[in-house]
């Protein structure tokens, strides 16, 4: 892939990754401000809404050159190593709900910053590594 393929992919991959971690925040933060839903269930109920859109942007359009160049566009395994890939962040984002809302005794919306700074980047190298491997 030359520099160039590169950073656009880079590019696309910020573009849907930003996407969905507005979704994520969005949606847990609604939930626990407003709905006063358990910080825990809110973020699996924002993973949810997150991994659906991001999934479907990289396989589409951040890796849809590499798929179809391929000429292979079962999802199964990409969807599988990407499931992979999105449980390891939401692993890391309920680690930050605990320590934000057990351990520093802070209000839970504050895991917001850590999720949208650190598990993006844990995602994107585990994504491009794995999940959308050749």
């Amino acid at each position: 892939m030359t520099l160039r393929a590169s950073l656009f992919q880079l590019l696309r991959f910020g573009a849907v990754g930003l996407a969905a971690t507005v979704a994520h925040a969005s949606v847990y933060s609604t939930l626990v401000e407003l709905s006063a839903t358990h910080p825990a269930i809110a973020n699996l109920l924002a993973f949810s809404c997150a991994f659906a859109l991001s999934f479907a942007g990289h396989f589409l359009w951040t890796f849809g050159a590499k798929m179809r160049a391929r000429k292979n566009l079962n999802i199964r395994g990409p969807l599988i190593r990407f499931l992979i890939v999105a449980l390891a962040g939401l692993t890391l984002n309920a680690l930050f709900v605990f320590l934000i809302s057990n351990i520093l005794q802070l209000r839970p919306v504050y895991a917001v910053f850590p999720m949208i700074m650190i598990t993006p980047l844990f995602t994107f190298i585990l994504s491009q590594k794995f999940a959308f491997r050749d």
